[in-house]
């Protein structure tokens, strides 16, 4: 009888601890009406990025937005190597290139369009704070927030972090970063450097 309880206390334990674990699992799915809010909410905190509003004239032209995007997302994901390991980035050998071609490109900007000096404030904030922290989950927040949210071209299902200035002041002022091509505008073919 010892020997019959012996193992069967073990089983009865396992068993009692799958049946508790099993009310955990339980999951709810959303309906439609609570999809259609998330994804009005998520159109809305890209407000900013797309927005027609505001200002008449955009940031940036194609080419500049294009080669932003791309050092940001080269730095993110240097980030993403560094806080979360190789499988979710990798390293590149121009970090400091990349910054400095960024703050270059930031002063030549901020000489030549002066309505737009906070926008360029806050990117050089951004990226400033990301430089100091460098491998640093907050650093890795902000490159995440740019690269999804400000230097995306289409909406991201992805969850902002809520640390960038470029963002809020984007939202703030309804910018739009992009100077579409002249060329789409009239309904020609775009010119060969915008794919």
């Amino acid at each position: 009888m010892k020997r019959l309880l012996r193992n069967l206390i073990p089983v009865l334990i396992v068993g009692l601890l799958l049946y508790v674990l099993i009310d955990f699992k339980h999951v709810e799915t959303l309906t439609p009406q609570e999809r259609a809010a998330i994804e009005r909410y998520r159109q809305e905190l890209l407000h900013g990025t797309l927005a027609t509003e505001g200002p008449s004239r955009p940031i940036l032209t194609e080419s500049e937005f294009q080669m932003v995007a791309q050092s940001i997302n080269k730095l993110h994901q240097y980030e993403n190597y560094l806080v979360y390991g190789e499988e979710w980035g990798y390293p590149i050998p121009n970090k400091d290139q990349e910054f400095q071609k960024l703050f270059l490109w930031i002063d030549q900007k901020e000489r030549s369009r002066t309505p737009y000096r906070p926008f360029f404030s806050a990117l050089r904030e951004d990226l400033t704070n990301t430089k100091k922290q460098w491998g640093t989950e907050y650093s890795h927040n902000i490159l995440h927030d740019l690269e999804e949210f400000a230097f995306s071209s289409q909406i991201s299902t992805a969850s902002s972090h809520g640390v960038s200035k470029t963002l809020d002041v984007m939202k703030q002022q309804g910018l739009k970063l992009i100077e579409q091509d002249k060329r789409l505008k009239r309904g020609m073919p775009p010119s060969p450097q915008h794919p």
